[in-house]
């Protein structure tokens, strides 16, 4: 069993962190299937507001078995290492019942160009 959020808007992430939040939903989705003996499995995609700015936060969950041992693998390792030269981070452990990964990278400033295109008419060049 699967939950699955619907798909979010990416225009105000970089294509660096766009990969690298692509890259943790394989390696945290393989993980649960070859390692974890999961019933379910939840995935969410949403956006936060951090101390350190605004984030886009993938967070994947199941009832399996947890991670093996203390260590983190190669593929949480260097996991990490992409996300960190995104400008993100990776959380990931056991719970009690099951594993969470939790990856977050930085969404652009709220920059928006005003609605009506922006620029001012007839201003001095």
């Amino acid at each position: 069993e699967a939950r699955l959020p619907a798909e979010p808007g990416l225009d105000d992430v970089s294509e660096e962190s766009e990969s690298a939040l692509a890259w943790a939903l394989r390696e945290a989705v393989t993980n649960v299937v070859r390692h974890s003996g999961a019933r379910w499995c939840a995935v969410d995609l949403v956006r936060r507001e951090t101390l350190d700015g605004p984030v886009l936060e993938l967070s994947v969950e199941d009832d399996g078995q947890g991670g093996a041992g203390g260590l983190p693998g190669n593929g949480l390792t260097g996991l990490s290492e992409r996300l960190q030269k995104a400008g993100g981070m990776l959380e990931a452990g056991r719970l009690k019942r099951g594993f969470r990964l939790v990856a977050r990278v930085p969404r652009a400033a709220a920059a928006r160009v005003p609605q009506g295109g922006g620029g001012d008419v007839g201003s001095p060049a």
